[in-house]
């Protein structure tokens, strides 16, 4: 082998051994049977899992806390801004859940009656509600609330929000679209080739939902420019609906069993390859270059 040769393999050693992926973690409350993965905010996680019955629950650092509105029979938490906590509990009765002192307040929407509250930041609120003539989303900012009804929409639904901007889904006689909403303005979502389209989570210009196509659901995240899908290895069915710095959490079934398992899906954290797939990917790959230069 002369040393050109050598170079070149050690060109190959050094790109093979940089292999990565980016890191999806799968989040599991002990000893529940279905875990659902909601909200994000820094290294703080919300959602809700199953038991004898649905309990909300906080994930911060390898801790998971139960979040169960007094009096309700079962809570669901479907976002967190900073140490307030947002779920509902039975019968539709929303909740603020404060982190850092237990304290819970209930939440009433002005006008509004049996409205599910689902995205806070700031003293702002979103959610839906139904009435007699469908359901709407709603945005409150603790004293008004104001109806969000997406142009031509049959239905729409509101579910997170950041700053001025509320993101959701509505459908009308074409199908299911996500939607963000801005001080007045409905900007539709539609992923390109999808069969429908949902979006669930903001952080400034990003959005995160999911879609579906000819080959099943899957989650997305969404720039302002560019539509990139989400599909947890060895997972089917990944919905998205939460996202933060570009973390994003959701949850995910299995093949087969069919378990539900909340994920957290994090584009900067660097995953490397098994070593022993590292070493047989090199090995094929070096051993068809020698051969095609004829060194052995």
């Amino acid at each position: 082998m002369n040393r050109a040769t050598i170079g070149v393999v050690g060109a190959l050693m050094m790109a093979v051994c940089t292999v990565s992926y980016a890191g999806y973690t799968r989040l599991e409350v002990p000893g529940a049977s279905m875990t659902f993965a909601q909200g994000i905010d820094g290294d703080n996680i919300v959602g809700y899992y199953m038991t004898d019955t649905f309990h909300g629950f906080l994930h911060s650092g390898d801790s998971y806390t139960a979040i169960d509105m007094p009096g309700a029979v079962h809570s669901s938490v479907s976002d967190i801004d900073g140490s307030h906590i947002l779920g509902v509990g039975s019968g539709l009765h929303g909740f603020i859940h404060q982190a850092d002192t237990a304290v819970y307040t209930a939440v009433s929407i002005p006008g509004i009656s049996e409205a599910k509250p689902t995205g806070i930041d700031g003293g702002n609120i979103v959610g839906y509600y139904e009435d007699a003539s469908g359901t709407h989303g709603f945005v409150c900012d603790g004293s008004t609330a104001t109806t969000l009804d997406a142009p031509g929409a049959t239905f729409t639904m509101a579910s997170k929000i950041d700053g001025t901007r509320v993101v959701g889904t509505y459908a009308d006689a074409a199908g299911t679209h996500g939607y963000v909403y801005d001080q007045g303005v409905y900007t539709t979502l539609d992923v390109p080739g999808a069969i429908h389209t949902a979006a669930y989570g903001i952080d400034e210009t990003d959005v995160a939902g999911h879609y579906e196509d000819a080959s099943g659901i899957h989650g997305f995240v969404y720039d302002g420019a560019t539509y990139t899908t989400l599909d947890v290895p060895g997972g089917r069915l990944t919905t998205a609906l939460g996202i933060d710095d570009g973390n994003v959490v959701g949850h995910y079934s299995t093949p087969g069993s069919g378990d539900i398992y909340g994920f957290v899906y994090e584009p900067d954290v660097v995953v490397p390859v098994p070593a022993t797939a590292v070493l047989s990917t090199f090995g094929a790959g070096l051993a068809l270059f020698l051969r095609r230069w004829r060194i052995v």
